[in-house]
């Protein structure tokens, strides 16, 4: 697979994610030409860290809407600490269906590590999703071993 770069908007949207704190979460596709990550589409970013499942609800139903597809995703995911206070992390999201085609599912598998390493100034925990089930908050929460 060729060097994959993410294009100009997926650029943006991610730093509006990560670096401006706009946006909750990001779904990102490989471009038809599988060379590049685009964006597909974004959500708003919850006001109140104590609306756990706000941001995390609209990126499960993006991924939803696109069932049989490959996808990533970064999310500022919000949970209640082992402490009591409200905390937030960035998870990347690899959206892997287990009915989406051999060929997708090879090529997303390929090219995550390499933009995964592009975004290198991100400290996100990786989950990778083959179901929905995989995708409800508290399997995630538990999942990724939050404290």
């Amino acid at each position: 697979m060729v060097d994959i770069s993410a294009s100009d908007d997926a650029n943006a949207v991610i730093n509006s994610l990560i670096q401006e704190k706009k946006l909750g979460w990001v779904i990102l596709k490989l471009s038809a030409d599988s060379k590049s990550i685009e964006s597909e589409s974004t959500g708003p970013r919850s006001a109140d860290t104590k609306e756990f499942q706000v941001n995390w609800d609209g990126a499960k139903n993006a991924l939803d809407a696109v069932q049989d597809q490959n996808r990533y995703a970064l999310v500022e995911f919000h949970y209640l600490a082992d402490d009591g206070r409200a905390a937030s992390k960035i998870i990347f999201i690899h959206w892997n269906p287990d009915s989406a085609s051999i060929m997708n599912r090879m090529k997303y598998a390929s090219a995550k590590d390499k933009f995964k390493a592009k975004l290198n100034a991100v400290h996100a925990k990786v989950l990778q999703a083959t179901s929905k089930a995989d995708l409800s908050y508290d399997n995630v929460k538990s999942s990724l071993d939050f404290k």
